[in-house]
């Protein structure tokens, strides 16, 4: 949990409550169908980019999502600069680490709900 989840957690602004299977099941779906729109290559590489780095207590987990993280500034700059671009290798960079953080969170999440075995599925790795 990130520090600032967790000062509104503090200051009751918000309230842990557990996830029912439905919920986490959906929202796996959202994240497994933005990956999806992520590989497609019509899309210009800024789009595949930012939507690849839209799970954790597995060191390659922690390790994946630091890479998300060395990504941040990148995807900053893209947003909020005029003049910054990324390439199609750096898209693919992040379809990389999005296919990380899924197929090891749908590991974690397999583990830790046997209920949503099933529901919870991995992506297949890119070629790139």
């Amino acid at each position: 949990m990130n520090t600032t989840v967790r000062s509104h957690l503090a200051a009751r602004r918000l309230e842990e409550r557990p996830a029912g299977d439905d919920e986490v099941a959906g929202f796996w779906r959202k994240a497994v169908q933005a990956y999806g729109d992520a590989r497609n290559p019509s899309s210009s590489p800024e789009n595949r980019f930012d939507v690849a780095r839209s799970l954790a207590s597995s060191p390659e987990l922690e390790a994946a999502l630091n890479e998300v993280n060395g990504l941040r500034t990148l995807r900053h700059a893209v947003e909020y600069d005029f003049e910054d671009d990324v390439d199609s290798s750096a898209a693919e960079a992040g379809i990389r680490v999005a296919e990380k953080v899924i197929n090891l969170g749908a590991k974690h999440l397999r583990h830790a709900r046997p209920s949503l075995a099933r529901r919870i599925r991995m992506v297949n790795p890119s070629s790139g």
